[in-house]
């Protein structure tokens, strides 16, 4: 065996060893939850099942640690991993900053505890994120929008005053902001070199001309014969071409190669398999 896995939501010791878990349940108790969501509001959970993705993706680079570890002639390894362990993992800055102050986090919506302003404001037909974390982005904002006062007002001429007033400009720049369109407020902000981007809905995202040129979203056709869309892979190889993802296999479609290549089984046992209905 080159790598052994267990995975389960609290792992395997502890006294919650053996217990069940959704991913609703571990955003709640690892503390993602209470950190997401309005500040005056009620805790939220992520969009999507995070606490399972985060955890694959610490499964993956275990396996790959493991599998490194066999070729340099090392043993076979086993690892236990939780949903609960590596979605605390997760909270990283957010964590760390509560061992060492013994403070509770706050929710801050889409507004950041240390930058004024990095949050989301609404504008005349939509909702866009801006980005502004240095002090001469802040004076060119000022200067393009025609309040060069701002710049020079020692309530908000540096990030530190700003965090500290936050509440007086964060209600003087939601008026503003309200007053173009999100594509003014793009052409704009990209002239004058200021961070920004637009809320985006997934399906915009999906078609955007990024996600077109990065190979996101690739055509895939079944056993069937139906051609649908998929999600493509984040990792591009520099020396590999695009790879299109398969589509997802009908019910026992592969059954007869796993059992053959992988398992070495006869074709006359795979055929004795199928005849008692042992395949699908």
């Amino acid at each position: 065996r080159l790598v052994s896995c267990s995975i389960s939501a609290f792992g395997r010791s502890g006294a919650d060893a053996g217990k069940p878990g959704y991913d609703l349940m571990i955003q709640a108790l690892s503390g993602l939850m209470q950190i997401t969501g309005e500040a005056e509001g009620m805790p939220m959970k992520v969009g999507v099942a995070i606490t399972d993705v985060i955890t694959g993706l610490y499964t993956a680079v275990s396996a790959l640690a493991g599998l490194v570890a066999r070729q340099a002639g090392q043993p076979g390894r086993a690892f236990d991993l939780s949903l609960f362990d590596c979605t605390l993992a997760s909270l990283v800055n957010v964590a760390q900053s509560s061992l060492l102050t013994g403070e509770r986090p706050k929710r801050w919506g889409n507004a950041h505890p240390q930058i004024v302003p990095y949050e989301v404001f609404a504008t005349a037909d939509g909702y866009i994120a801006l980005a502004i974390g240095a002090d001469r982005q802040w004076q060119r904002f000022c200067r393009s929008i025609d309040r060069p006062a701002w710049a020079a007002d020692p309530r908000f001429a540096t990030n530190p005053a700003r965090v500290q007033h936050r509440e007086e400009l964060v209600s003087m720049l939601d008026t503003v902001m309200r007053e173009r369109t999100t594509i003014e407020w793009q052409e704009q902000l990209t002239a004058i070199d200021v961070p920004h981007a637009a809320v985006a809905s997934v399906d915009e995202a999906l078609g955007s001309q990024r996600a077109i040129e990065r190979g996101m979203v690739h055509e895939v056709t079944d056993a069937a014969g139906r051609r649908f869309q998929l999600v493509g892979s984040p990792v591009h190889w520099h020396d590999q071409p695009p790879r299109t993802p398969r589509a997802p296999p009908a019910l026992g479609e592969h059954s007869a190669e796993v059992l053959r290549d992988w398992l070495g089984y006869a074709d006359e046992d795979i055929a004795e398999a199928r005849g008692r209905g042992a395949m699908g």
